[in-house]
């Protein structure tokens, strides 16, 4: 169970791009490509909605935060948002 207690965390610029490193590697992971750049949207590098649950998945391990795999399909979301979205969900 997650600790829901006020706590500080603070994310610089390295860790956004640690951040998108992390999220790059699972993506080609679960979506089988060899390169994702910060600018790959999820469809277009024939992501789907099981594809979504895994890769959102594989962030809750190693993030610690839940989205819901809506976002990847239905934005059409690209790593360097899906970071974004991570981050915030950290501070949160």
């Amino acid at each position: 169970m997650r600790d829901n207690r006020a706590r500080d965390v603070r994310i610089d610029a390295d860790s956004i791009d640690a951040m998108e490193r992390q999220v790059a590697a699972i993506w080609c992971d679960v979506l089988g490509v060899a390169e994702v750049r910060a600018s790959d949207n999820f469809i277009d590098l024939g992501g789907d909605s099981v594809a979504a649950t895994m890769c959102l998945t594989a962030i809750f391990r190693e993030f610690g935060c839940e989205l819901s795999p809506v976002i990847l399909i239905d934005t059409a979301m690209t790593v360097e948002q899906l970071t974004e979205r991570i981050a915030a969900a950290v501070r949160a």
